[in-house]
């Protein structure tokens, strides 16, 4: 077995809701995330702080047809934010919304 198939058995473990996941709704689909406060707080001088409204969590990029663009807009939980950011590691996409949009 290749490195990525360890990492992909891996991304199972953490994306199931009896373990780490939260099963929530973006975009009209039904999506496994681990939502992550505590890294949305240690990132919060990126962004003047954290407020009320923001989200950071994690997804696998396999969830998503096409990688979310910065700028773009998400229907989380059926509330509309816009994303602010969005990284990708290891088949993981971490992504921030903002439903305060500030330009």
């Amino acid at each position: 077995m290749a490195f990525k198939d360890y990492v992909n058995t891996d991304l199972s473990v953490f994306f199931n809701t009896g373990e780490f996941s939260d099963s929530v709704t973006i975009d009209g689909q039904q999506v496994n995330v681990v939502i992550d406060d505590d890294r949305l707080k240690k990132r919060s001088a990126e962004y003047g702080g954290v407020s009320t409204g923001m989200i950071l969590y994690f997804v696998p990029v396999a969830a998503f047809s096409s990688r979310p663009q910065i700028g773009s807009t998400q229907i989380f939980n059926n509330r509309m934010y816009w994303v602010d950011d969005v990284s990708e590691t290891a088949g993981v996409y971490e992504i921030v919304l903002n439903q305060n949009r500030g330009e």
